[in-house]
């Protein structure tokens, strides 16, 4: 019977090789850009920036949006100077004619505006000025969100974008949302905004990093609920959509998990790559400087070793979240060695197949309400319009893209209710209507995505992915690594140690078998030995 305390030579290598490559002072780098891959044991998300894009789900009580008074508890510049200076910088990206196109100060033009061919020169007469209107949208903890409305000048109808500002520039990396959203409308069909114009510095008129996209027709899930009644056949046409989004990207992988990051050519095309997941102290300023230290060597090791395995990357990356621990506090030896323990049960899990196949998709890890665009157009109809909060989306193990959007079907009037808590995603809702939503989900992603989404060696394998992600960095992480390891060492004492196999299962004909694992108690699948 396997134990955790038998860690193979190689694990111990890589766990070793990373612990030893973050002792340097140029190791740290942080979790993932936006801050936006968040744990599903805690509250962060309710963190996230909110527009009439970005309202939380009717049925996901925690999430709510953000209020408008975020300007001034950052100390930021209020609404109408901001509108001024939002207004020039449209002016700035699209000038009514060529005379007025404008260069940052260091004489470049500003980086990433999709500009079209010039038209033909000359004596013509220079077209109207365009006028832009700017609306105040609530916006979040990490980001100000405002409307941008281009008005008339030769335009058939106006056209809507967002503007996103990220509140910390310390804690923002707008690059990579850039980049996450140019990869999956260059890889996928899924509906998502478009990259209008970007700046990642605050050479501009409203002295700070921003990304501008188009804004996806309708409102969010969230908005429509409080708005109208939805039927049931709404919430169905949701659930259908969304198991196909989850499915689409599940179609997309790559030898190792980690965030895109991209680059563009010469010809104006882009190309992307993966990097190693980002690792950083709590409220660690410097942080992207730190990043811009890391070796080219230091990041191939890394992604060498995720490449590996599933257990190479968790041991990867504990021994890259240990490595920041000893640094910060040497003698705080309870917090550095829960890296040990979580690596312990890494194991355990790996040889008892709760990691999967080693196969890494593309995963939103935020598909909520808020992050659904739907509309209801003139002829009566509805349809789900778009996908919103990319900043969350990476290459994760497969079992990562399957966990379940139950927050479709949970009774939201039931006060037993936890929406963070993966076990009742399997339960049968009391509400007839609400079943009906579950089955439409289930009909469309299949009983292979499904062997994923509800198994408790899966959830438990989500999880401890999620603590990879965020390491130890303060009390939630803390209590979130204390709750796992709990609840690990009860599923591996009943599910492993404990096992007896029923009659049933002992008789091999009437034992199901997949993949080489077959059922242990309660359903659950362990391999056979």
């Amino acid at each position: 019977m396997p134990t955790g305390d038998n860690i193979d030579s190689r694990l111990q290598s890589s766990y070793a090789q990373a612990n030893s490559t973050g002792t340097s002072d140029k190791g740290a780098i942080v979790m993932t850009a936006d801050a936006d891959i968040t744990n599903a044991e805690n509250d962060r998300e309710s963190a996230k920036d909110h527009s009439k894009n970005d309202a939380a789900s009717s049925k996901s009580s925690s999430i709510r949006p953000k209020s408008e008074t975020s300007t001034i508890a950052n100390d930021q510049t209020p609404f109408e100077e901001f509108s001024v200076q939002v207004r020039e910088l449209c002016h700035v990206i699209w000038p009514s004619s060529s005379k007025e196109r404008r260069t940052n100060g260091s004489g470049k033009r500003l980086l990433g505006v999709l500009r079209s061919k010039k038209a033909g020169r000359s004596k013509q007469q220079s077209p109207p000025r365009r006028e832009f209107a700017i609306e105040r949208m609530t916006g979040g903890t990490f980001n100000r969100v405002v409307g941008i409305t281009m008005i008339g000048a030769g335009h058939s109808a106006d056209t809507q974008m967002i503007l996103r500002v990220p509140r910390m520039e310390w804690l923002s990396t707008p690059e990579r949302e850039v980049a996450v959203l140019r990869y999956v409308r260059q890889h996928t069909s899924i509906p998502v905004a478009e990259v209008s114009a970007f700046d990642f510095s605050s050479n501009n008129p409203i002295q700070s990093p921003y990304v501008i996209q188009t804004r996806l027709p309708g409102v969010s899930l969230y908005t429509a609920a409080k708005q109208r009644e939805l039927t049931t056949e709404h919430w169905c046409t949701v659930a259908r959509e969304i198991g196909r989004t989850m499915l689409s990207l599940q179609n997309i992988t790559n030898p190792t998990p980690g965030l895109i990051e991209a680059c563009t050519n010469e010809d104006g095309s882009h190309s992307f790559s993966v990097c190693p997941f980002d690792i950083k102290s709590a409220y660690d300023v410097t942080w992207k400087q730190k990043v811009a230290e890391v070796t080219a060597e230091e990041k191939e090791t890394a992604l060498r070793n995720y490449e590996k395995s599933t257990l190479m990357f968790l041991a990867t990356q504990f021994g890259r979240w240990r490595a920041v621990e000893l640094r910060r506090e040497p003698q705080g030896i309870l917090y550095w060695d829960f890296m040990h323990r979580l690596m312990d049960a890494a194991s355990q899990m790996d040889k008892v197949c709760c990691l999967g196949d080693d196969t890494n998709c593309l995963a939103h890890l935020d598909l909520a309400a808020r992050n659904t665009m739907v509309d209801f157009p003139a002829d009566g109809s509805f349809k789900v319009t778009g996908i919103l909060d990319w900043d969350s989306a990476v290459f994760a193990p497969k079992f990562m893209s399957c966990a379940p959007p139950f927050w479709l079907w949970a009774d939201e009037d039931n006060v037993e209710f936890d929406q963070n808590d993966e076990s009742k995603a399997n339960e049968t809702p009391t509400k007839s209507h609400n079943q009906e939503i579950k089955c439409a989900f289930e009909e469309t992603v299949g009983e292979d995505f499904l062997f994923y989404s509800y198994q408790p060696q899966f959830r438990l394998a989500r999880r401890l992915f999620h603590i990879a992600l965020t390491g130890n960095t303060g009390n939630m992480e803390l209590a979130s690594i204390e709750s796992f390891l709990a609840d690990w060492a009860a599923f591996y004492k009943a599910e492993v140690v404990d096992y007896v196999p029923s009659e049933a299962s002992q008789d091999k004909e009437d034992r199901p078998e997949k993949d080489g694992l077959v059922k242990g108690v309660g359903g659950d699948e362990i391999k056979e030995s």
